[in-house]
């Protein structure tokens, strides 16, 4: 949570008058070493760190030249396609192999020097995962492929015209979304150090600085899913949430938002009874809260992370906190499709995907963010 905070306080900072980026290559290659450790965040977990966590990342990226609006608004950001290679510092977890892509979103940049935020986005594949009978000290990942989140913060300086020495801090993590079990996931902070080199110079588009009044939406989300409880290869339950959500966006990237969720997660009476808790009958597959959220704009996509509490459920399983983050991708301008993976600190509870649909509560004027 305070990594996510950090990350929304640099977006808030980050500047958009970009000088010197006409010399920068419009096309690199890169590769780094990173070691971290393991956080523990259950009990059944407390073995599992044994040495460190050793990441070794090949990437291609791509700078992005200014030639839409919404690259200005971010600084002329990149992106990169990732393959990535993890040692999971415990013979019981083995290796793990990583593809994924991400964007480098720039803070500040200067001709010799860049400082940027990093969300990456991928699946991991985990060769020694839980199998009944095979690899069952495997508490932590149930199932052969893994989504992958990380943020990080970089710092790049450069040696030469086309070669660049960089360091960062991030934050990874990788589970299943409680599609199998057990899916305790990893979380993985880390320091990482490289090198990357480029070619081919690129000319920045220039365009006009306008200002945008941006109308308050009304978004309403219906989303649905499965998940696995304990024990392992038990039953597959449906789940589904419908949320609705009141929407101001306030700069090109950035929109907040608070809304109403319900969530149905037809588990519940079974989990009860597995872990022994008080049942209450057909209600207790229904729970409903509010939640308050922040999205993170990049043209069509936003990502997205809502803090909700419950105020109404009829189970103790959990408590009565729960987030969600996820993606958000515009198909038209009134109609979106979802995913997100919903949690109960960092806890995987499911993950949900989804249909949406965005109405303008006001008179839009001069928008020109789609």
């Amino acid at each position: 949570m305070i990594f996510m905070c950090a990350i929304t306080t640099s977006v808030l900072a980050q500047y958009t008058a970009i000088r010197n980026v006409e010399n920068y290559a419009a096309n690199r290659i890169g590769a780094f070493y990173s070691r971290g450790f393991m956080v523990p965040h259950s009990k059944v977990m407390l073995n599992m760190p044994q040495g460190p966590i050793q990441q070794l990342e090949l990437f291609y990226e791509r700078q992005l030249k200014g030639k839409k609006t919404w690259q200005h608004s971010h600084a002329l950001p990149s992106w990169r396609a990732i393959a990535m290679y993890t040692h999971l510092g415990n013979p019981s977890l083995g290796s793990a192999y990583t593809l994924a892509g991400a964007f480098n979103f720039p803070i500040f940049r200067s001709k010799h020097f860049q400082f940027s935020h990093l969300a990456t986005f991928g699946i991991g594949f985990f060769p020694k995962h839980f199998q009944v009978h095979k690899h069952e000290e495997n508490p932590a990942i149930g199932s052969l492929i893994n989504f992958h989140v990380r943020f990080a913060f970089e710092a790049e300086f450069r040696l030469q015209k086309h070669l660049f020495a960089y360091a960062g801090l991030s934050f990874g993590h990788w589970s299943n979304g409680a599609l199998k079990m057990p899916n305790l996931g990893i979380n993985v902070p880390a320091f990482y150090f490289g090198l990357k080199g480029g070619w081919g110079l690129f000319n920045t588009h220039r365009y006009k600085t306008f200002r945008v009044k941006y109308p308050f939406t009304l978004n309403i989300m219906a989303n649905t899913g499965i998940k696995e409880i304990d024990p392992p290869k038990g039953k597959i339950y449906p789940v589904a949430h419908l949320g609705i959500e009141v929407a101001k966006q306030l700069t090109f990237k950035s929109t907040i938002t608070f809304g109403n969720d319900l969530f149905y997660d037809a588990s519940i009476m079974d989990k009860s009874r597995y872990l022994a808790k008080p049942i209450n009958g057909n209600k207790m597959y229904i729970r409903s809260g509010l939640h308050l959220g922040y999205e993170f704009c990049i043209n069509h996509l936003s990502i997205y992370a809502h803090f909700g509490v419950y105020y109404l459920r009829f189970d103790n399983l959990t408590g009565p906190l729960y987030q969600r983050i996820g993606l958000k991708y515009r198909v038209h301008p009134n109609i979106f499709l979802n995913t997100s993976l919903k949690s109960h600190m960092f806890t995987a509870d499911c993950v949900e995907f989804g249909l949406g649909y965005r109405l303008n509560l006001q008179r839009k004027r001069n928008d020109k963010t789609f």
